[in-house]
């Protein structure tokens, strides 16, 4: 797979699209409808690469609705996709194609890619949820990160926090933030109580023939390990996975939930 950066120099916030002057040799025999709403149409020619334009070149947004859409953005300094989203115009999936599209950015596949662990770790779970945010996998010096809107001041920050060079892909924002809640929760709870658990494993060695007989009534609730297996039940629950697997391996335990018949890390 093809791997580059991407930048955003030269490029503003949201496409926003501009109404143009509608053209004045227009039909005599126009609908009284058409007249109407001229001053507040858009022409949109084959080439435009605006937001907007591609919404009603593929047919999913009427003229009128960007209109409506872009005085309702001066008013409230929304961004235009988050206004059509927000007024059931749009998907947020859709709005995560057209994005893709209109900046050249790849489409992640979230239900089929999970984050990596090393890639998980290179951003904070808060820096993460402020931006919408989540890694993906990281290459070297090169870190892939799932962005539900890769504005450049996005990118920019995600930079600074990793010291890496940034790779965005772009996901809907219900993907991207299903991801970050099942990822961090699980990551950062179970790291905490396997490094609790191997701090104690020498000493739990040395004990264990008086722990065995004392029995396990006080202590074994409150075990690392039995903490472990209960996140990972937990986490398999609010992800709706069908099947947990854990798969030793040379030098770490890969765990992976079956969700929609996909194994997920």
């Amino acid at each position: 797979m093809m791997k580059r950066a991407f930048s955003f120099r030269g490029q503003s916030q949201d496409p926003p699209i501009e109404p143009l002057q509608a053209a004045s040799d227009a039909a005599p025999d126009k609908d009284t409808k058409i007249e109407q709403t001229e001053d507040r149409d858009l022409q949109v020619v084959a080439e435009g690469g605006r937001f907007g334009e591609l919404l009603v070149r593929k047919q999913i947004v009427s003229r009128g609705a960007i209109m409506e859409a872009l005085l309702q953005q001066t008013g409230s300094g929304k961004r235009l996709g988050a206004l059509l989203v927000d007024a059931g115009v749009i998907t947020d999936r859709q709005l995560a194609e057209t994005l893709a599209e209109q900046l050249d950015v790849p489409l992640a596949d979230l239900r089929n890619d999970s984050p990596a662990a090393d890639a998980v770790a290179k951003l904070p779970e808060r820096v993460a949820r402020e931006l919408v945010a989540v890694p993906l996998r990281l290459e070297g010096n090169d870190l892939h990160v799932v962005i539900a809107d890769p504005t450049p001041q996005t990118l920019r920050l995600l930079q600074e926090t990793t010291r890496l060079n940034i790779v965005p892909l772009i996901a809907s924002y219900s993907e991207v933030t299903r991801v970050i809640d099942g990822t961090y929760r699980a990551l950062g709870a179970i790291e905490g109580l396997v490094q609790a658990f191997s701090a104690t494993d020498t000493s739990r060695r040395t004990v264990a023939a008086q722990t065995q007989a004392a029995g396990a009534a006080t202590g074994d609730a409150d075990a690392p390990v039995v903490k472990v297996v209960n996140l990972l039940i937990a986490q398999a629950l609010r992800d709706r996975a069908s099947d947990l697997h854990i798969e030793p391996q040379d030098t770490q335990v890969r765990i992976r939930f079956r969700v929609d018949g996909a194994l997920h890390d």
